[in-house]
């Protein structure tokens, strides 16, 4: 604290007691006589000291010796000895094996740069000054940065001197503040720390000197007065006048010629400076938005001089989802406190002093790292025109429900930045077309993101789908497709509920976006399916993919140690399994489905058996399961549409309509119908009349959901099926606000080669899901019940 004949009379007390108990000599509190008695008589005695040395190495007291040794060549380099300081560094570093610490290893370092000569010093200096942010000791931090700053002035770089004078007084009096305020101007006064605001003062002065017969800048006096009072008569209240910096950085901006907000006052050069730059951006925007976005917050950082920027939005679960940003980002929790702040203000928020910040909130915990901060929200620019009371009214409503739509966060590590009223003000204007950017950019993403998984829709991945096919055909090359199904999803939904079933797919997801390169698309194909689009990949890439991705699902325990969750992947290749995207899905699909009637949890590559043995199914799957009881219900069910088929005193329509409603009950269909066919004369099908059921309503319903597409591919192809109807569109789910996605049965009647009707059932996907066994058993119903329609044909003939 400067009271160097205290500390020297306490530290020898210390050596004097531990001879009178017949102790160890406390070597610490010599030393610290030693620098005490340095620091009053301002003289060396380089004997003296290396004798002490001696002692204390020979004792095996390292760390104490190598602190020792840097001390005292920092001490010989402020007297201008550098070669016994370079000896007292080469004798500390010897012991380098003995004891190191990141503390020690910065000393030597710094201390190492002050004895070297010439550019050679800057250079390392500097070096230096990039590696220290990290470090905790603020000591060290603004001793680097006035040691860059005395070698620049020698050169007369005032500005560039300037800047590093500042930075350590920012250092200096970070350090003070942690200081007990009755030795705050002690400390200020002692060890050298007072030269920084007098170089300061002086390169400032150096840099505002006016030419002769003009009066001095404002800054000059403001500057000279705070001089005159460091070593003597500063008083603590005006500390915080000491070390404000602000006049001493206008200085280095004003007569910086870079940046655009670099006068006090907005002039019309400085307008079109900025709308230069506004020009130049908008030259270089293309149809990709988040393109666009980047050299929006290039912008942003270039007229701020942040270090991190970044254009977000806050996902409904407030996260954060990062469209773009300058420098890498990383997650902090500080940005997603400052957005939230922002978001509750609806207006910008700029700090161009987190130190001073701090120290007034005292509740936030800043990152050390950043020492300013600008976050302006993105929203529908506010009206500033209005004629009548009540058009403003109308207007400020409008604005306070207008919705942010994205935030701009900046922060900078360095006190030297432009995080200043103006360039916010230029910020705020250039957001305006950021705002048309985001939202167009917001637009696209809802259009081909699925919300809940954050994959890419179905509709975008065909699209990517197709433009990777002409790609291939045109330049050569190959591409797979992964089709992947989360096993027994169903159950998980039944055992868990659907929120639970919502955050497996999320994180499923999840897994499978951060398991492929960032040029492969992942899509929703539908409920639990995902597929995945691999260019320049074949079928055994794909499945070395496919295997990593299971085997991370499986290994995540994503229901618990105790409920195994898993995933069955199925793969095909362009050109080796087909040319035609339809194609190359279906096969996929082929191959998932083959690994599915396998036992699941696999990954296949297709091989052209796998067709004929997903239409070979056992007759029996989905009627004999096992269990007595279900099995005797399901065989009663066919005898009694077998009696209603026979039944004689029944009409047609009478039989069609209390088998569709058995049908319906036995699937747990929610809706069914049975659509009667005709043959025109030019032998085409044509559909003659449709009867439609629901669930639990014992009577015709005049509308009912079903997707005309499948039913027509059905009618043409005479071959049944059953699948999620992903491009129909039966409505929203009122809860999740998603399609309310059905699953679908559809079976052709035929009887002796003539198609008679089409029965179609559905039941949305959130309740139940048709497999194979359900396909089975309504087919094994329909084919019972076709001979009725041929029946009624042939007496309608007669």
């Amino acid at each position: 604290m400067g009271e160097y004949e205290k500390a020297s009379e306490y530290a020898q007390k210390a050596v004097e007691m531990c001879i009178s108990w017949g102790i160890t000599e406390n070597y610490e509190a010599y030393f610290v006589k030693l620098l005490a008695e340095i620091k009053i008589s301002g003289k060396l005695d380089y004997e003296k000291d290396s004798k002490f040395l001696d002692r204390v190495f020979s004792e095996n007291l390292y760390k104490l010796g190598r602190t020792a040794c840097v001390k005292l060549a920092e001490i010989y380099v402020s007297k201008g000895m550098e070669e016994q300081a370079r000896e007292l560094l080469s004798r500390g570093s010897s012991y380098v094996s003995n004891i190191d610490t990141d503390m020690l290893r910065l000393r030597y370092e710094y201390v190492g740069a002050l004895v070297k000569e010439g550019t050679e010093r800057l250079e390392s200096l500097t070096k230096l000054s990039g590696l220290i942010e990290a470090a905790e000791n603020n000591e060290i931090k603004w001793k680097i940065y006035k040691a860059i700053a005395t070698e620049l002035v020698e050169q007369k770089n005032y500005r560039e001197a300037l800047k590093y004078l500042i930075t350590s007084l920012n250092y200096l009096r970070k350090l003070v503040y942690n200081v007990p305020d009755e030795y705050k101007v002690r400390f200020i006064n002692s060890h050298d720390r007072s030269s920084v605001k007098e170089s300061l003062t002086r390169v400032a002065e150096l840099l505002t000197s006016n030419k002769p017969g003009q009066a001095k800048t404002r800054t000059h006096i403001i500057g000279k007065r705070f001089f005159s009072k460091q070593s003597a008569s500063l008083s603590l209240h005006e500390i915080d006048k000491y070390f404000d910096y602000t006049e001493y950085r206008d200085i280095y901006r004003y007569r910086g010629t870079d940046e655009i907000a670099a006068s006090g006052s907005v002039d019309a050069s400085t307008n079109m400076k900025f709308l230069g730059k506004i020009q130049e951006l908008v030259n270089r925007f293309s149809d990709d938005e988040a393109i666009n976005l980047k050299h929006m917050i290039d912008l942003f950082a270039e007229i701020t001089q942040a270090k991190n920027a970044f254009i977000a939005t806050l996902q409904e679960d407030d996260s954060l989802n990062v469209i773009t940003s300058y420098n890498r980002y990383s997650e902090v929790p500080f940005y997603k406190y400052v957005i939230e702040q922002v978001k509750q203000k609806r207006d910008s928020i700029i700090v161009n002093d987190t130190f001073e910040y701090n120290a007034r909130k005292g509740d936030i915990l800043i990152p050390k790292e950043i020492t300013a901060v600008f976050c302006i929200p993105v929203m529908i620019p506010k009206e500033t025109d209005s004629i009548e009371l009540m058009e403003e009214r109308r207007r400020y409503r409008e604005q306070e429900n207008s919705t942010i739509i994205a935030y701009i966060y900046m922060d900078t590590d360095s006190i030297i930045n432009n995080f200043t009223q103006e360039s916010s003000r230029f910020c705020k204007m250039a957001a305006k077309i950021a705002y048309v950017l985001a939202d167009n950019y917001n637009m696209k993403i809802v259009s081909t993101v699925d919300k809940l998984t954050r994959l890419y829709t179905r509709k975008y991945f065909e699209s990517e789908l197709a433009h990777e096919l002409m790609y291939v055909e045109k330049e050569g090359g190959k591409f797979s497709i992964i089709m992947a199904d989360i096993d027994k999803f169903k159950s998980v939904n039944d055992r868990f509920g659907h929120q639970k079933g919502d955050e497996v797919l999320q994180n499923v997801s999840s897994i499978i976006m951060n398991s492929v390169r960032k040029g492969d698309i992942c899509g929703r194909y539908g409920g639990e399916e995902v597929i995945i689009l691999l260019p320049g990949t074949d079928a055994e890439g794909a499945l070395s993919v496919a295997e990593k991705i299971r085997k991370k699902i499986e290994n995540t325990k994503l229901l618990g140690l105790n409920t195994p969750l898993t995933i069955s992947l199925g793969i095909s290749s362009y050109p080796e399994h087909g040319t035609w995207a339809k194609d190359l899905i279906d096969k996929a699909d082929q191959a998932l489905y083959h690994v599915k009637e396998s036992g699941r949890n696999e990954s296949r590559i297709y091989e052209p058996n796998m067709s004929k043995n997903i239409k070979r199914i056992d007759r029996l799957a989905g009627i004999i399961s096992g269990d007595l009881v279900e099995d005797q219900r399901k065989v009663e069910a066919m005898l009694e549409i077998l009696e209603l088929q026979r039944d004689s005193e029944r009409t047609l329509e009478e039989k069609m309509f209390s088998f569709l409603g058995r049908v319906i009950e036995v699937s747990e269909a929610q809706t069914g119908g049975i659509f009667y066919i005709d043959e025109t004369a030019e032998g085409e099908s044509r559909i003659s009349r449709k009867l439609l059921r629901k669930r639990l309503v014992d009577r015709e319903v005049e509308e009912a959901y079903y997707n005309e597409s499948i039913l027509e591919k059905c009618m043409e192809t005479r071959g049944g099926e059953y699948q999620i109807d992903w491009n129909g569109y039966p409505g929203i789910d009122p809860l999740t606000g998603m399609p309310d996605w059905q699953s679908v049965i559809v079976v052709p009647m035929i009887d002796h080669g003539r198609l008679g009707g089409v029965v179609y059932l559905s039941v949305s996907i959130k309740n139940k899901e048709f497999d194979a066994g359900t396909y089975n058993y309504v087919k094994t119903l329909s084919d019972i019940m076709a001979a009725a329609l041929r029946t009624a044909k042939k007496w309608q003939c007669v």
